[in-house]
């Protein structure tokens, strides 16, 4: 009964220790059109890039990603329509950038 007990309250501290709240990590949370620097579309982590990517450029292939460091550190993503044009999206990361 006793490692019963440790287990459970082991899980429920592992299940606390996520770094963000459920729900919050989505495409759905994030800001901005990310065609400038100015209107970068903050994010809180690199899988909720990939998921606002899929949601806003569906088909698109990345192509480059590259890490910008000014007043706010931002990733720069080069990704490929299926049409074959390219665009460049801008990320504010600095809610998770340099934060681990």
């Amino acid at each position: 009964m006793q490692r019963v007990l440790i287990v459970v309250v082991l899980a429920l501290l592992l299940a606390a220790c996520q770094s963000t709240p459920a729900g919050r990590d989505s495409a759905d949370s994030a800001q901005g059109d990310g065609l400038t620097a100015e209107s970068a579309v903050r994010v809180r982590s690199i899988q909720a890039e990939r998921q606002w990517l899929q949601k806003h450029y569906p088909g698109a292939e990345v192509k480059s990603q590259a890490l910008l460091m000014g007043n706010v550190p931002m990733d720069l993503i080069t990704i490929q329509l299926p049409s074959g044009e390219e665009t460049k999206i801008y990320f504010d990361i600095s809610s998770f950038f340099g934060k681990w």
